[in-house]
C-alpha cells in the first residue's frame, strides 16, 4: 500500500470530482485511487469497502458505472440476499448543478439516502439512514461518482 504524508486526506469539491476525477477516468482511462464499483449491486455495509488511509473515517469514494452493458440504466434497487433484506437509494432533494465559475455547467449531484427493506416491505420515512450518497455525474459521460458515508 502506498504511504502518505501523516494528516493528508481526500476532501474534493464537487467539481474537482467532475471536472478533474470523472473526466480523467472517462477520456484517459485513469483512475487514480478510486475504485470502479456498482455501489447498487449489494446492500452498503456488505459492500467491499477500500481501506484507502487518505479517506475520512466511515467515507469511501467510488466510481460507479451509469450503465451496464445490455441495460439502459442502472437501477438503484438493491436485491436480497442471505445477509440482507435489500432494499433501495432513494432520492432527497432535487438535483444540484454544479458549475464553473458560477457559470459553465459541469454537471449534477444528487444526495441518496439508503432505505432498507424490513419484513419485506421498505422502511419508515423516520427512521435514521444507516448510509448517506452524494452522487457526482457530469453532463455527457459514462460514469458517475458515489461519495458514500456511514452517519
Amino acid at each position: 500500500m502506498r504511504t502518505y504524508p501523516r494528516g493528508s486526506r481526500f476532501q474534493p469539491t464537487e467539481l474537482g470530482l467532475v471536472k478533474l476525477h470523472l473526466k480523467n477516468k472517462v477520456e484517459k482511462n485513469i483512475s487514480g485511487f478510486i475504485k470502479t464499483l456498482n455501489v447498487y449491486g449489494d446492500a452498503p455495509w456488505l459492500l467491499h469497502h477500500d481501506t484507502n488511509p487518505l479517506y475520512s473515517r466511515n467515507e469511501w469514494y467510488y466510481f460507479v458505472p451509469r450503465k451496464i452493458r445490455g441495460v439502459r440504466s442502472v437501477s438503484r434497487m438493491v436485491p436480497s440476499n442471505g445477509d440482507s433484506l435489500g432494499g433501495t437509494w432513494k432520492s432527497v432533494g432535487k438535483i444540484i448543478e454544479i458549475k464553473k465559475n458560477d457559470k459553465e455547467l459541469m454537471g449534477y449531484k444528487r444526495v441518496l439516502v439508503f432505505k432498507e427493506n424490513v419484513a419485506g416491505k421498505l422502511e419508515k420515512e423516520n427512521v435514521t439512514a444507516r448510509f448517506l450518497a452524494h452522487k457526482n455525474f457530469p453532463k455527457n459521460m459514462g460514469f458517475s461518482t458515489a461519495h458514500l458515508a456511514k452517519p
